[in-house]
This record gives C-alpha cells, structure tokens and sequence, in this order.
C-alpha cells in the first residue's frame, strides 16, 4: 500500500515546506484508557469512542384477543461493536496504513481473522474477541484536517453455547426450590430424630 499525504486544511499550527503540519499538532495523545483501543496486535492510533450492544433473541407468540404473550428465550445474539477512530497526525495515517492488511486482508491473500480487543466498555460486557464486519472511511472529521474510521464489529465466540441445556443444568441446580404441589422438605435420608415417631404413640394398657 503506498504512502498518502495527510493533510489539514484551514487548520491551525506549524507546517513544512510542502504545507504539511508537524506533528505538535493542536491535539494532545490521549491518555485516558477509555479513548484507546486494541484490536489484534496493534492500538489504533489516536482518539476512539466505543459502543457495545447485545441483546436477547425472543420468540414472541400472542394469541389474538389476549393480554400478555408466550415469550420463548432463544438466548444472546452475539454483541455488536461499533468503534469511532479519529486521526489528525501524518504519522497515525501511515501506522493506519500498516494496520489495514491485518483489519482488511485482501481476499487474494487470506481470510479474515476473529480478533482479540481490549478496552473497557468491552472488557465490562464480557467480549474478548471480535470479527471485523464492516469499515468506513476514511472521511474528514468535526475537526478541521482529522480523519475518522467507523469499524462495525460481531463479538466472535469459540463455540455456540447451547442455551437449552445451559437452562435445564440451571433447574437441577435449584432443585430444593418450594414447587406448587411438592412439599418443601429438604431432599434426602431422614435424620435419625424423625425415626423415633414413625407410627401412633403406644398408650399404656388398661
């Protein structure tokens, strides 16, 4: 892939002789981990924002003429990731320009690959992985000369968890729970105790 000239039009700070600014560029390298993200091997460069959603797939059945419905659980989709890059330095367009094959392989090459991400808001939701789905950009930015990436991610899973099953183990867990219909006595042998008043007291003869 061949070196691009970034460039900041109407922008403020130093440049060279080519009208190309420095890299002391008004913006500061953020530090806070909330505004960096890694994805594979590398941190992208400059300032992202990252959103997660995940949701529930429900099977909804309502009878016609009825209050409520039958909601039938079919568990998680898998999340989704969407991350906002910002770039506005000469030297983060040439690192992009270097993380690119791995984001987006050519298909003459090799197939993409899941990879790891690391950054709080996916690091609470439980998400270690992500497929890459869709990018966009790059496009100019809010900021006069900045560029922006729009990464659309799938949260990737080794394996499928089978809800089903992983409902049922649940159940047996809580066997001792109080069921309509079942007394609530603790499961299991009788306690010696309970053994000295089987039957009808014996009264003494006349």
């Amino acid at each position: 892939m061949s070196k691009q000239v970034f460039w900041y039009p109407n922008a403020q700070g130093s440049y060279d002789e080519n009208g190309i600014p420095s890299d002391e560029y008004a913006l500061e390298e953020p530090t806070n981990p909330w505004d960096k993200v890694s994805l594979g091997p590398y941190t992208l460069p400059g300032l992202v924002k990252v959103k997660v959603n995940r949701e529930r797939k429900l099977d909804i059945k309502k009878s016609p003429g009825t209050h409520g419905a039958t909601i039938t659980d079919q568990g998680y989709n898998p999340a989704e990731v969407e991350i906002n890059q910002m770039i506005w330095r000469p030297s983060e367009l040439a690192k992009m320009q270097d993380i690119m094959p791995t984001l987006e392989p050519a298909p003459s090459k090799k197939d993409a690959s899941p990879l790891d991400i690391i950054h709080p808001a996916t690091a609470i939701r439980g998400i270690k992985t992500v497929y890459v789905q869709r990018i966009e950009g790059p496009e100019d930015g809010n900021i006069p000369g900045s560029k922006v990436f729009v990464y659309k991610c799938v949260e990737w899973y080794p394996k499928p968890v089978n809800a089903t099953k992983t409902q049922k183990k649940s159940l047996q867990n809580f066997d001792n729970a109080i069921v309509p219909g079942r007394e609530s006595t603790p499961i299991g042998p009788p306690s010696q105790a309970s053994n000295d008043f089987v039957g009808p007291p014996v009264l003494p003869p006349e």
